[in-house]
């Protein structure tokens, strides 16, 4: 697929790709569990990637014998922990990217599976200002692989797939993105490139996009 013609908006995802959570958002997931006695590890988590938070917490219910009533106190405990961490870096260059493309009147959004007030106790407003739309993991009734979160951020930008990029790091989310029919780039700040092959660009970095679309 070849890159708009015309670009009139980005969909980010986040965690891993705009800011460095991944991390901690696995810790979360540990302590949750361990609170039911289940110990999980990078391998199970780490692939799951960009899915929504329901829908980790119940597989991971199913494949340890847990019942999947228990799902939503996972869910609860999981984002209370992560809060607890109160961390939100960014990125190196995330900051001057997205300021760039909104002062020259791109049209931003954010596409996560994180839960959106999480994400405002965590990151400065100042910055959430310049995304047109967010869509979390509790806007759409099926998240990614599937393309509704995306499709969704089109909707709510008010363009077509034809006039959007998708950046992601997660390989579920590439999936997302080009069910939805969008141009997506790809970056390698948690996997590596060839987990990203289905992707239309694979990049190092986040900051290789100010020389790439500015």
């Amino acid at each position: 697929m070849d890159f708009p013609k015309k670009l009139k908006g980005i969909l980010f995802d986040l965690d891993g790709t705009l800011i460095k959570s991944m991390e901690f958002h696995y810790e979360a997931w540990k302590a949750a569990m361990a609170d039911f006695g289940v110990v999980i590890t990078g391998d199970d988590y780490y692939p799951l990637e960009g899915m929504n938070t329901l829908e980790i917490a119940k597989k991971f219910c199913r494949e340890h014998g847990l019942e999947e009533s228990h799902s939503h106190t996972i869910v609860k405990k999981k984002e209370q922990y992560y809060l607890n961490s109160g961390l939100s870096n960014f990125y190196e260059g995330v900051d001057e990217l997205i300021t760039s493309f909104y002062s020259k009147g791109i049209l931003l959004g954010i596409v996560t599976a994180s839960d959106y007030q999480s994400m405002q106790k965590l990151m400065p407003a100042s910055f959430l200002s310049k995304f047109k739309t967010i869509i979390d993991g509790k806007q759409t009734s099926r998240g990614k692989p599937f393309p509704d979160p995306y499709l969704k951020g089109l909707e709510n930008l008010g363009i077509t797939k034809e006039e959007c990029v998708v950046i992601e790091n997660a390989p579920l989310g590439v999936k997302s993105a080009k069910n939805a029919g969008i141009y997506c780039v790809g970056i390698c700040s948690t996997v590596s490139k060839e987990k990203l092959r289905e992707a239309d660009l694979v990049i190092e970095n986040i900051s290789k996009l100010i020389t790439l679309m500015i």
